[in-house]
């Protein structure tokens, strides 16, 4: 051990001696090492990071299609979903809801328009999420009736209606039609897409076939696979077929896991190209750092006479170059870390500019697998 702390000093030495050395390997280390981390955050939050919901191995997203359509814009009529729901055996529970924007108005200031959504009822309880305040839905809500029920998220609580407890039961109008708000979600809650208005999911069960708007969900029964869970609802959505050529005709269900339906085909094709191509760059760093490191172990060729002269083994001096090495890979890993962490940032601030969807539950930020990620490099490379 102190033969080890003693190579580490000189090391250091050794670095300090010839710094502008020391500063090209680490700045070429950092780039490769910075941008592979970057690529790997990037790969983390759409593969590997939990979504946060209980149970999700559970969820799968049933929809019908004509075959030409992805999973991810799959859809179904909410006459669809009412069959589906009411026929099918193999879920737990079945949940709906459909993206839309929605303008508030009311007496607490001008009209605004908001990220919106009708919901089933029980989308909530389906997700685990609870109202902070007030109530969440319930199965009477899906009655036509006046006014509607709203819940609303706990940022447009705190801007519009500045935080106050007695927010619930106030009226609003939402395009144009009354309603109450009967709950707020609790903070960071925002399902599906930064969602901040939710009011229910009301149709008409035999009028809109062929009208798909509506995100499907499922939670598989106890001992229920997916693919008996898919012969299901394509049996009922045969059956639709039969009873509504006109809208259904050619038309088949589909069943797959909530990760197949959110990572996008196209998503994870790009994702893999940025992989490959930071993989690619970490190489070229890594190759230059060892010309480098060649170049400096042939003007040291006297040193390592000097030393194996003086009774240094072979393991000694492999072990010295190998600390000294080791050493210029940690601080250009500790400086690649913060080069990724800008890269991530920029990459946001460009999805943001853009007005690229990403959902609220999506975090870019260089987590532990990040870090373990970029410190194994510092020893693989």
């Amino acid at each position: 051990m102190t033969g080890l702390f003693q190579d580490v000093k000189f090391a250091l030495r050794m670095m300090a001696k010839n710094p502008w050395f020391t500063l090209i390997a680490v700045l070429t280390l950092a780039l490769g090492i910075g941008v592979n981390s970057a690529g790997f955050s990037l790969a983390n939050a759409a593969w590997w990071q939990q979504v946060p919901f209980p149970n999700p191995k559970e969820i799968v997203v049933a929809a019908i299609s004509d075959g030409s359509t992805a999973p991810s814009y799959a859809r179904m009529a909410y006459s669809e979903f009412y069959d589906v729901r009411s026929r099918a055996k193999s879920f737990k529970a079945i949940a709906a809801f459909g993206e839309q924007a929605m303008v508030v108005s009311g007496k607490e200031g001008p009209a605004q328009r908001y990220n919106g959504a009708v919901v089933s009822t029980n989308l909530f309880s389906f997700l685990g999420a609870k109202p902070l305040l007030g109530r969440d839905f319930t199965a009477a809500d899906e009655k036509w009736g006046l006014p509607v029920p709203a819940l609303i998220s706990h940022e447009l609580w705190q801007t519009r209606y500045e935080g106050k407890a007695d927010v619930i039961g106030r009226t609003l109008r939402v395009d144009a039609n009354p309603a109450v708000i009967v709950g707020v979600m609790p903070p960071g809650f925002k399902f599906p897409n930064w969602q901040q208005v939710w009011t229910p999911l009301r149709g008409s069960p035999d009028k809109d076939y062929g009208w798909r708007h509506l995100n499907v969900f499922g939670r598989l029964g106890d001992g229920v696979a997916i693919g008996q869970a898919r012969s299901e609802v394509k049996g009922i959505v045969q059956a639709i077929a039969h009873d509504h050529p006109d809208t259904n005709k050619g038309y088949d269900g589909m069943v797959v896991t909530f990760m197949d339906w959110f990572a996008e085909p196209d998503d994870t094709f790009v994702l893999e190209i940025i992989l490959g191509a930071v993989a690619f760059i970490l190489l070229i760093a890594c190759a230059n750092a060892a010309n480098l490191l060649l170049s400096r172990a042939v003007q040291r060729a006297r040193e390592v006479s000097v030393r194996t002269a003086l009774g240094a083994s072979r393991w000694r001096i492999a072990r010295q170059v190998l600390v000294e090495s080791v050493m210029l890979s940690l601080i250009g890993g500790l400086l690649g870390f913060f080069v990724g962490q800008a890269g991530v940032r920029w990459f946001v601030y460009t999805l943001k500019s853009a007005g690229a969807e990403v959902t609220y539950w999506t975090s870019f930020d260089m987590d532990y697998r990040v870090f373990a990620y970029c410190f194994a490099i510092c020893f693989c490379r």
